[in-house]
């Protein structure tokens, strides 16, 4: 878990910039890793992690 706002260009996960769907994060330097979804289905046991 991580906080929001996040700072910084995001990783994308999965997907590319420019729209459509996509997953990303942010790390941080204490091991947290903020995460958003745009447009992007995640099966709810895969957001647990």
């Amino acid at each position: 878990m991580g906080h929001l706002p996040a700072e910084g260009a995001p990783e994308y996960v999965d997907g590319e910039p420019g729209g459509g769907p996509a997953l990303m994060r942010w790390r941080h330097g204490d091991g947290t890793a903020p995460a958003v979804a745009l447009n992007y289905r995640i099966p709810i046991p895969g957001c647990a992690g």
